[in-house]
């Protein structure tokens, strides 16, 4: 898939996930855990639920990283973690490519960044 704005410039429709909090909960995410530190400590349940998207006809998802800033990790003690975390959101399209080649996959600030560039 190309650029998202040229995609949506091309006039088509995307589908994209939504509710990351409400299917970590599902797979066990506790009330004031850390949904970033999923990245590193639950990496299979993560792919599963960004795998689900997109066996359910997402055409972009975005990745687990809505709060991986220093900033919001140091609200759990995992400031030092921020490298870490963030290397790992922009190695998890390379594990989605294997699923699909329609899907899109985004990290929150790049699709926030493609949206304004329009």
């Amino acid at each position: 898939m190309g650029r998202l704005v040229d995609e949506i410039k091309k006039g088509r429709i995307l589908v994209s996930d939504g509710a990351w909090g409400t299917f970590l909960h599902a797979k066990g995410l506790k009330p004031g855990e850390c949904p970033e530190q999923w990245n590193l400590t639950h990496r299979k349940d993560v792919l599963d639920i960004a795998r689900s998207y997109v066996d359910a006809g997402a055409g972009m998802i975005e990745t687990n990283s809505f709060g991986a800033s220093r900033i919001k990790l140091s609200h759990y003690n995992l400031e030092r973690k921020t490298t870490e975390i963030n290397k790992l959101r922009r190695r998890f399209p390379g594990r989605l490519q294997v699923m699909t080649e329609s899907c899109s996959v985004r990290s929150d600030r790049q699709a926030n960044s493609s949206l304004r560039a329009m």
